[in-house]
């Protein structure tokens, strides 16, 4: 069974500015152009969506694994990440800097990260951990622009990863991802983080085959560089574990001076 944790190699965790995973040759090559050239064709299931400049979308892979859309290659890559098994290879290669970052958090669980129950999302019950996985585009684009700012996730997750699938004719420039830091006391409206309260410390570009998995907290600070005018989309694959409650509170942090209209359209978290 391929997946994620597969290839990594000790030199792809990075303390800096905030715990994290990169790996730029995440797949094995034949079982990466698999998936990438049966990337399912979302301008044709949503032929609307190309009227928006540079919008993040995301779809759910267990809605396109039930359609029976996907193939064979998708069909087993996905059941595999949806399942308790993934969830335990993450936190075997990561439980001990998930507990660094949240030394509290099995104690407010009264559970182990290993002994946590896990399930897919949405699912109702009572499972500890919910899993997702999507098929996410941004659409072309037609003026140069951030598809979203410096943010952290919602405190609801434990990790997120993303695994880039660009486009072989894809020669536009931007969409890199940057990891920042803060340079004073943090500073939040919602979950974003004002350019001014922030500095970049390292890019991860926006390559084939490149993954990034992501411990969340409130100082995992990421956001996408600008995007330059391309026909062409922004593609990749995405994988989340979240707990039913907040696993951190920002409600501390948040900027209560910038007036409101600055702030409007920001994400609630």
């Amino acid at each position: 069974m391929v997946n994620l944790v597969d290839n990594f190699k000790d030199g792809d965790f990075r303390a800096e500015p905030f715990p994290h995973v990169c790996s730029t040759a995440t797949l094995r090559p034949g079982h990466y152009r698999k998936l990438a050239d049966s990337f399912p064709d979302l301008a044709a299931a949503c032929p609307e969506l190309w009227a928006k400049n540079n919008s993040g979308e995301a779809f759910s892979a267990l809605q396109a694994l039930e359609a029976g859309v996907l193939s064979p290659a998708w069909r087993e890559f996905i059941e595999y990440h949806y399942s308790p098994a993934f969830y335990l290879d993450v936190v075997r290669l990561l439980g001990d800097q998930m507990r660094k970052v949240h030394p509290h958090l099995e104690a407010q669980l009264g559970k182990s990260l290993e002994s946590l129950t896990v399930a897919p999302r949405p699912t109702p019950g009572d499972a500890d951990v919910l899993v997702e996985c999507q098929f996410c585009i941004n659409t072309p684009v037609r003026t140069v622009s951030r598809v979203r700012g410096v943010h952290v996730d919602n405190p609801k997750k434990l990790f997120n990863a993303l695994l880039y699938m660009r486009l072989d004719e894809d020669d536009s420039g931007g969409g890199d991802l940057e990891l920042c830091r803060f340079v004073g006391k943090p500073r939040f409206q919602n979950v974003a983080a004002p350019d001014d309260a922030v500095e970049v410390v390292d890019h991860v570009l926006y390559q084939a085959n490149t993954l990034i998995l992501i411990i969340n907290s409130p100082f995992a600070l990421h956001g996408i560089t600008p995007r330059q005018p391309t026909p062409h989309i922004r593609r990749y694959f995405n994988f989340l574990a979240e707990l039913r409650q907040p696993i951190f509170d920002l409600a501390p942090y948040q900027d209560r001076e910038t007036p409101w209209a600055l702030m409007a359209g920001a994400a609630k978290y």
